[in-house]
Order: C-alpha cells, then sequence, then structure tokens
C-alpha cells in the first residue's frame, strides 16, 4: 500500500506499476482500485498484472504469450473476441469461486 501511495503522491504524467495489488487481499485490493482511480484521471499508466479484474479498467490491454502479443483491446472487446483474454478471464473467475 505504501508503494502505491508513494507513486500516486509523484506529480508525473507515467505512472508505470508492476503488479501493484500483488500483495492485497481481495478487499483491500476493490478499495485501492476504487480510491486510485480519480488519482490516475490525467496520468498515462502502465500497469503489468496478471489479475484481470484490475486490467479489466484500461483503456487498452495487451495480452501476451511467450513473450508476444497475442491480444489487444478494451476488455469488453477482448471478451466478445473470445479468444486468449477471454480463455483467462474465464479461468481466474472460476479461481476465484474456489
Amino acid at each position: 500500500r505504501i508503494g502505491i501511495a508513494r507513486a500516486l503522491s509523484r506529480d508525473s504524467e507515467l505512472l508505470l506499476l508492476d503488479e501493484p495489488t500483488s500483495a492485497l487481499d481481495s478487499e483491500t485490493e476493490n478499495r485501492v482500485q476504487k480510491n486510485t482511480k480519480k488519482f490516475l484521471d490525467k496520468k498515462t499508466v502502465i500497469t503489468t498484472t496478471h489479475k484481470l479484474e484490475i486490467a479489466k479498467y484500461a483503456d487498452k490491454i495487451f495480452v501476451f504469450q511467450e513473450g508476444k502479443i497475442v491480444a489487444q483491446g478494451r476488455h469488453v472487446d477482448l471478451i466478445k473476441k473470445q479468444g486468449p483474454y477471454l480463455n483467462l478471464w474465464a479461468s481466474q473467475k472460476e479461481n476465484n469461486k474456489s
């Protein structure tokens, strides 16, 4: 949480976040996600994440497999394409039910 707060407090136009919520439980992760949106409004944010629940809020998502981009677009568009992103999304949703 401290790392996220430090990143948000900087007055820069570009913010790089590498797995920013990986150490947080899902409840805290959801609160952080909701509360950080207002700070990120006029910034360019590049985030790497394995959690698609975070990625779905991005303006553009890039899906990588073996170092290559295999899909890109917005969450809703990638879901409609029924490709690798949808497979990952469904897998994570299923794992979260367990």
